[in-house]
Formats: C-alpha cells, structure tokens, sequence
C-alpha cells in the first residue's frame, strides 16, 4: 500500500511539471502556438451554424468538405461560448491543459500493462517529460490532438482490462472511450484499432475476447454514426479516400523506415536522447525476459505509420525506459532485487541519479516548448499584416504566400485565411479531404513557389502560368527565429514594375500584382 501512495505522489508530481512545461508557454504566447488556422475557422462555421455540422467550411474559398472528427471542435468552441471568452484564446490554453492530463491517463493504463507499481509510476514521470508526447498537442492544432491522444489512452487502458479482467463494466468503459476516439481524430482511431489488436494476441487471444472485441467494435460503429453517416450521405465515401491517399503519399518508403527506426532517434529530445537510450535498453531487457510485446508495439507502429506513429509510441517507449530505470540502474546503485521505490531510492546515488535525470528532462522538455513558441508560432509583425489586409483589401482578393517553410509546417500560411478572410492560390491545409486535383500535387506545388524566395521574379510568373493560379498579391515572409533578412527574390521585386509595395513591416512584405 505505501508503494501505491508512493507511486501515486510521484504521478502528482509528474503531472503538475508537466501542466507547467505544457501549459507556460502557450500561456507566455499572445498566440495559439504554430498551427490551428484551419480549425479555428472551421469551429466559426460551427458556431455560425448553429452547432449544426456545416456541409463545407468556410475556409480558403469553401471549398473542404466539414467531414473531420468534430468533436474538438465542438468542446472548444461551446466552452468559448460558456465562459464567454475568446475563441483563440481557449485555443491557445485547452490543449495544453488537455495534454498534461494524459499524465495520469497513462499512469492508469501502465498500471494495467505492468505487474510493478514503480515501473508504472516512473513511466509516467518519462512519459510528462517525453516532447513527442506533447509537442505537437499543445499547438492550436491540439484542439483535437490532444483530446484524441487522452481518449486513444483511457480507451487503451479499458481495452487492456478487457482482455486481463473483463466486466460488464469495462466493456462499457470501452465503449465510450472508443466512441470519443472515433469522433476526434482519425489518426488516434487507427492507432486505436492496431493498439487493441496487439493487445487481444499478447493478452487474450481467446473466442470470448474476441466476441468481446467485437461487441465493442459494433456498438462504437453505431453510436459514432451520427458522424459518419451524415458525412456519407453529404460527400459519400471521397473525403476519407482522399484522405488516406494523402497519408499514404506522405508515408516514407519501407527501406526509410528501417533507417529510421534503426536510428532510433524518436522521442524529439534536443539534447541527450535519454529516454530513447532508456528504451532501447528496455527492449532488449524485455526480450530477454521473453516478453515481446512492449518490443512487438513499438517497433510494428513505426513501421507501419512511421509519420504519426511516433506519439503513441511514446506508451511503449516510456514503459520500455521506466523498466530500464527500475531494474537495470536503481536497482543496482541501491543493491536491492525490490521494486519498491522506497527500496530503490535508498541510496545516495539512486537518488542522485534519478534527480540530475528528472532535471535534465524537465529542462529538455521546456526548452522544446519554448522553442516552439518562440520559432514555429507566429509573431506581431504576422498579427499586424492580418489586421492590414481585410481592412485595404478587396473581399475575393487572392494572396501567393512566399515563406520558404515546408508544406504543413508554415503557420504563417495556415492562418491567413483563417483571419483575414482571403483566398490563397497554394492551399494546402485541409485539402487532403478533397480527392480533385490530389494532394500531393497541391503540396508540390507549394513546395515550388517557396523555392522561388531565393530566385528572381521570373520564377513567380513562371510558376503562375504552370499553376493556372493568377494571384492579386504577393506576400513575402523572411522571418526565422525572430530574426527578418532580405531575400533574394525581394531584391529582385524592388527591381520589378510588375510588383508594386503595398505593406511593409519587418519581415513582413505585401505587394500588389499590376494588370500586364
């Protein structure tokens, strides 16, 4: 029992560095961090709508299909409406708040995947200090990330019940957890499905699991419906094939994933890959004792989604390290065979050990936080050009974007039509729900007009005509890490008579195309 409480102080204490690390620099920021202008905009057309699901959004042109899982969406614009605030600003804090509570959401399902109550405990602690398991949550995009990521685990941790002490209960648990998970996001629903497989061939494998499985997996297809049958009777099966293809077009080749994985350079950690090393000793650790599946989960996930994976691989990957941590350090710097942490802590140098790591992590974890509000979001001079342009442009006005970032990785891009209103002619963001033309020619070509930053201004035209894409103005973004510089092509734009200055700020320029 005082193992437990022990245990259970140590999970507190994870999750409140965690809610601090998570939830101090979107608070720090003016600004959701990074990405989240798609669905701002689409939670708009939620509440435009009356809450009803609109049949396209609004964003860029209304084109999109409204088929993504809404159930972010919905939490995060009613709970603007109820404590009446602003909606980026409950886009800015729920997802870090959100994110540091599949803390203790993992300590409960580590506590069904392993018999130690320490090994599970500082699972955790790795797990609040693991950047993959938050970086990407605590952006505005984490209005559903991070949701979907606390209901994949509590439904993981119900799932992993069912098939060790199955109940009445748990299979209604199950139920509604997986259903949560279905109606957020769709990436953590196909992690989901494969997690659950593994976890009916390690730990059951009987008929009655089986029925069991299936039970759920019924009753989650119907009450999750409501959703997807009404996007089938709209738009039929297209969004989600276009959908598929435009993951399938951005997976890597098998022989990158083999490199990859071998690599083993996973978690995002910016400094000492200490979690990673920790896991990586906890596989052969683990095969050792002939028990495959924590090795099984994490290696197959990669392998099979390689560019998504790496969020739930952070389960397997904490796990695989706390037993590292437990049973290969603490134990021999205490001389003990217990794995009670009070037994594991009795020397000076478990303890030491264990707290320069914790250190360590905490500072690894809050610099990646930092650096992405600090580098990835956007700044004032991007806020100052958003309120310019509604205010002196023509409604209908069509912008070419220049940043020279990488497709799905430029805010700056994403935003724009989110607050402004206007069109751009490189659409990328949301456009994997619709199949005409495919997305991975749209990412081509939005990966072309950012080449042109460092090139002339025949480069733009050039790219226009292949395109077909005429644009009314040009914006120019050369801003990285807090820092303008003058680009080549703006040099060449000073130089132009087709371009004329309309806005300038640092970092920051707008020209307006002239008639030929």
């Amino acid at each position: 029992m005082k193992n437990k409480s022990n245990g259970v102080a140590l999970v507190v204490i994870a999750t409140l560095i965690g809610l601090y690390i998570r939830l101090g620099s979107a608070l720090s920021a003016p600004f959701p961090l990074n990405d989240g202008g798609l669905f701002y905009a689409m939670m708009r057309d939620l509440q435009a709508n009356g809450y009803h699901l609109p049949v396209f959004s609004t964003y860029n042109g209304g084109q999109i299909p409204f088929a993504y899982p809404p159930l972010g969406f919905y939490l995060t614009s009613l709970l603007a409406d109820l404590l009446r605030v602003d909606l980026l600003d409950v886009t800015r804090w729920l997802p870090p708040f959100i994110s540091a509570l599949t803390i203790p959401a993992f300590y409960l399902l580590a506590s069904r995947l392993v018999r130690s109550e320490t090994v599970a405990a500082l699972a955790a602690l790795l797990f609040a200090l693991t950047p993959r398991a938050f970086n990407w949550q605590i952006m505005g995009g984490g209005v559903t990330r991070s949701p979907g990521f606390l209901f994949e685990i509590l439904a993981l941790a119900c799932v992993a019940q069912l098939f060790t002490k199955p109940s009445r209960r748990i299979i209604v648990w199950t139920i509604v957890w997986s259903s949560l998970v279905v109606v957020t996001h769709p990436e953590a629903t196909s992690q989901t499905v494969f997690a659950s497989f593994l976890l009916y061939l390690f730990f059951d494998r009987s008929r009655k699991g089986l029925l069991r499985a299936l039970i759920i997996a019924a009753f989650t297809i119907g009450i999750t419906s409501f959703w997807w049958a009404t996007i089938l009777a709209r738009h039929g099966f297209e969004p989600f094939l276009a959908a598929n293809a435009a993951v399938s077009a951005r997976s890597f080749p098998w022989i990158a994933r083999f490199v990859a994985l071998f690599q083993f350079d996973l978690m995002s950690e910016p400094s000492l890959k200490m979690i990673s090393t920790l896991g990586l000793l906890g596989i052969f650790l683990r095969l050792n004792k002939r028990d495959f599946f924590l090795p099984v989960w994490l290696t197959t996930t990669f392998l099979l989604e390689p560019r998504s994976a790496p969020q739930i691989m952070t389960i397997p990957m904490s796990l695989l390290a706390a037993h590292t941590l437990a049973e290969m350090i603490l134990q021999k710097f205490s001389a003990s065979d217990s794995d009670s942490l009070d037994d594991l802590l009795k020397s000076a140098a478990a303890r030491a050990f264990l707290g320069l790591l914790l250190i360590l992590l905490t500072l690894d974890s809050y610099l990646v936080a930092e650096k992405i509000a600090h580098e990835f979001s956007l700044a004032r001079s991007d806020m100052d050009a958003y309120e310019w342009i509604p205010a002196n442009t023509p409604t209908g006005s069509t912008f070419a974007i220049v940043t020279g970032e990488l497709p799905l990785r430029d805010p700056f891009s994403e935003w724009l039509p989110a607050l402004t209103e206007r069109v751009t002619v490189t659409p990328t963001f949301g456009y994997e729900w619709v199949a005409d033309p495919p997305f991975t020619l749209r990412m081509e070509a939005y990966q072309s007009l950012q080449e042109c930053l460092y090139q002339d201004t025949t480069c733009l035209q050039d790219w226009s005509v292949t395109n077909q894409a005429p644009f009314d103005y040009l914006i120019i973004r050369s801003y990285r890490n807090g820092v303008s510089f003058l680009s080549p092509l703006q040099i060449y734009l000073s130089q132009s008579a087709e371009f004329n200055v309309v806005y300038q700020k640092p970092g920051i320029v707008i020209y307006q195309a002239q008639a030929p």
